[in-house]
């Protein structure tokens, strides 16, 4: 018997009882076949890219950090697929910059993660955004209608000023 009786005592979120737009998602155990994986004691559990870009964005210091028990050999490749070296630690002259949509290019470096089982492959995009407040985003009006007339908030990209267009959010 279903009803929306039984959320009076538990503490579940709303979207758990169908109050939303999201299915009924209540918390299951295994449902599947499981099974125990063995791997190599080269495995490569975790390969994180980590870097800093310069304020005025000339340079990016860009460093790798692995979770393994052998030690890891990476190498980086710029957006054109050309090698750029090998190590854990890269400094990247003039980088090409990662934008959003519309706005320039996707440039993505990729990398490689080896020891002698195991590769681990990915992408970074190169890019600073900063969330910043617009002068006189908290000025209310004096006149009707008295909507804001500057954004409280802007979003930074690469220091150029986007506009973040549209939003999602679901009640909590």
């Amino acid at each position: 018997h279903e009803d929306r009786q039984q959320a009076d005592q538990c503490v579940k979120p709303p979207v758990c009882y169908e109050w939303d737009w999201h299915p009924r998602m209540l918390v299951s155990g295994i449902w599947q076949d499981a099974y125990v994986e063995t791997r190599y004691t080269d495995y490569i559990a975790r390969c994180e890219a980590f870097y800093t870009l310069t304020d005025d964005l000339s340079r990016a210091d860009l460093w790798f950090e692995t979770d393994c028990a052998a030690p890891v050999t990476l190498t980086l490749y710029d957006p054109d697929g050309v090698k750029i070296g090998t190590g854990s630690r890269f400094t990247i002259a003039n980088p090409r910059l990662w934008w959003c949509n519309g706005q320039g290019e996707q440039a993505l470096y990729s990398y490689a993660a080896r020891t002698a089982h195991h590769e681990v492959t990915g992408t970074i995009g190169i890019r600073r955004v900063r969330l910043i407040m617009n002068e006189g985003g908290w000025v209310e009006p004096v006149a009707f209608p008295k909507g804001r007339s500057v954004a409280p908030i802007q979003i930074e990209l690469n220091n150029r000023r986007v506009f973040a267009k549209g939003s999602n959010w679901v009640n909590p």
